[in-house]
């Protein structure tokens, strides 16, 4: 690392999206964190995710205009300030901490967040310049590589916010549509807080590895209408369905509708999975069961420390759900990942 004139500086290479729908290009790239409140990182793995392929592939905008590094589950190594040389997780979201939103306990819907991969560039670089207020330090002594570690950047870590924000508590029943990916990680969550859980999805592949390896009770959906879903959960449990916490991390209009048919008497639906199709529900049985809906995006700062001791200590289950991979094939992952190929989620490492 370099410094002129005041700046942190760094050269290396980012792989960007161009032009959405077509392969990314590495270019050379000089990197600078120009002022006190940012910090460069050399990034030492990213993860990727279903977000990056809405960029690339869907249609979603990225809010900087392109060329724009994807990439924002990042861990890397801090280059300047108090915590050089420390490895950290970069939060996926990263809210300004001073606004109304960030003051009132919902630092997701700070206008001024920042997120790599969108809002400036992400991971799938050499270096990244982020905002240095709330990179957070990975524990020391924990039972996972580093590069695992990624998974905590946003699958795992929205996966805990969104279990907080349903009001998950010990001896509730948490039923998860989805149990791949940001479902996996709901999964093991509400049952780290003492919860009943059962994980539900019509692919049994990623069933059987949730079962496997995190030891969750699971549920196969396939050929289900929601209604038989709904007999078949309830009966899988053997109780009724008051208080139940729904948690949609499909996102698939199939996996909402059935996450909502799924609600009962004083329950709680999270919404974490995205889908930019229209879903068709009658509003009114919030009304009728007196239960919420609940969206959650990202994670606030002050729950990553949680995630990243759970991940550490076991509680979580990390490396049977993740795969390393060089960071130049990125490329190729990503073709995979948009055909649907791969079975654990893959992390890119320099």
């Amino acid at each position: 690392m370099a410094e002129r004139s005041g700046e942190r500086v760094a050269e290396g290479f980012a792989w960007r999206m161009v032009e959405p729908g077509k392969p990314l290009e590495r270019q050379a790239v000089r990197f600078a964190a120009e002022t006190p409140a940012e910090s460069l990182v050399e990034v030492i793995a990213c993860g990727i995710c279903h977000t990056d392929i809405g960029f690339l592939h869907d249609g979603v905008r990225t809010r900087k205009a392109p060329p724009i590094a994807l990439g924002h589950e990042i861990v890397g190594r801090v280059l300047d300030g108090p915590l050089a040389g420390r490895e950290v997780v970069v939060p996926a979201v990263l809210p300004c901490g001073e606004c109304r939103a960030c003051r009132s306990g919902h630092p997701g819907t700070c206008a001024r967040q920042v997120m790599p991969g969108n809002d400036i560039d992400g991971g799938f670089a050499s270096h990244v310049v982020v905002p240095s207020r709330y990179l957070q330090p990975i524990p020391e002594g924990g039972g996972l590589e580093t590069w695992q570690y990624a998974a905590a950047a946003d699958a795992g870590s929205t996966a805990w916010a969104a279990v907080e924000r349903c009001e998950v508590g010990a001896g509730d029943v948490v039923v998860v549509i989805g149990a791949g990916g940001v479902g996996g990680f709901a999964a093991q969550a509400a049952r780290a807080r003492g919860a009943e859980v059962l994980a539900v999805d019509v692919d049994q592949e990623r069933l059987d590895s949730l079962s496997r390896h995190a030891g969750i009770a699971v549920l196969s959906a396939r050929g289900m209408s929601p209604r038989d879903l709904r007999t078949a959960v309830s009966a899988r449990l053997g109780k009724d369905r008051w208080g139940w916490r729904i948690l949609e991390c499909s996102g698939t209009p199939a996996g909402q509708e059935a996450a909502f048919t799924l609600l009962g008497p004083a329950g709680i639906l999270g919404v974490i999975g995205f889908t930019p199709a229209k879903v068709k529900l009658r509003l009114s049985n919030l009304m009728a069961l007196e239960a919420k809906a609940v969206g959650s995006w990202g994670c606030p700062p002050e729950l990553y420390p949680a995630v990243l001791d759970a991940m550490a200590s076991g509680a979580v289950k990390v490396a049977p759900f993740v795969e390393r991979f060089p960071m130049d094939e990125v490329n190729a992952l990503l073709d995979r990942v948009h055909a649907g190929e791969l079975r654990r989620r893959p992390v890119l490492v320099n």
